[in-house]
């Protein structure tokens, strides 16, 4: 890690190749005493860092599996581009590690969105609570997205007693398409766009999820861990 900056990042280690990954919801304002500047007007994706923390305790107790469980310690607005630096080699790291010792990873990034996109052109009207981003599948390999996906729909179902959309996007971009990693051309330090330039034609499956924010309030985020958690298994 760059020096100064090992203190950003949070790390719970595990037991299977997999890497939980929430980097915009962190709670830091000063590192060794100093104020950090307010950086761009932007909220954190509030929920992500108690979800992923959730499912890794969830996932120990049900299945006795522990994911590599990271999250990034500053907030959003004051998180800068050499902190998010050593946040994204942390988890080239721990991919790297994963390829060595089981010879595959799996990566799930999550994030939260709070206003449902109005879609236009050919994109069918339909309120998706949670959405897919694999830069149109350039990190994933085989069906892992669609197979995910049909998990993740059954198991919110099956514990939350609700029947919600899992937009899962194909290889072609669509009008109405909002979140950076449904996009092939999506921003620059979008992880799984990142992790799937580094670490391509490796056996790598890398997927962003984007929660509505009712899934993430306190009163429904033990239910979406459980989802969540259960999806991850099956699919593994």
């Amino acid at each position: 890690m760059q020096q100064g900056y090992e203190e950003t990042v949070s790390c719970f280690n595990g037991n299977i190749p997999v890497v939980l990954s929430a980097h915009h919801d962190g709670w830091l304002t000063s590192l060794d005493g100093n104020e950090l500047p307010v950086l761009r007007d932007v909220g954190n994706d509030e929920g992500t860092r108690r979800l992923v923390w959730l499912v890794f305790r969830l996932m120990k107790q049900m299945y006795g599996m522990r994911p590599y469980t990271l999250v990034h310690k500053v907030k959003k607005d004051r998180s800068s581009e050499e902190m998010l630096t050593v946040y994204i080699e942390e988890i080239f790291s721990l991919i790297r590690h994963c390829l060595e010792k089981w010879g595959l990873c799996y990566i799930f990034d999550v994030h939260r969105f709070y206003k449902h996109p109005e879609f236009v052109g050919e994109m069918v009207q339909n309120n998706y609570d949670i959405w897919l981003g694999t830069g149109h599948r350039a990190s994933i390999r085989g069906d892992f997205d669609k197979k995910f996906a049909a998990s993740l729909s059954f198991a919110f179902e099956e514990h939350c007693g609700r029947k919600l959309g899992v937009y899962v996007p194909d290889e072609e971009e669509r009008a109405g398409e909002r979140f950076g990693a449904t996009g092939k051309h999506g921003g620059r330090r979008i992880i799984t766009k990142l992790i799937s330039e580094e670490f391509r034609d490796r056996p790598i499956n890398a997927v962003q999820i984007e929660f509505y924010k009712d899934l993430l309030a306190p009163d429904e985020r033990i239910k979406s861990a459980i989802a969540l958690s259960e999806a991850i298994a099956i699919n593994i």
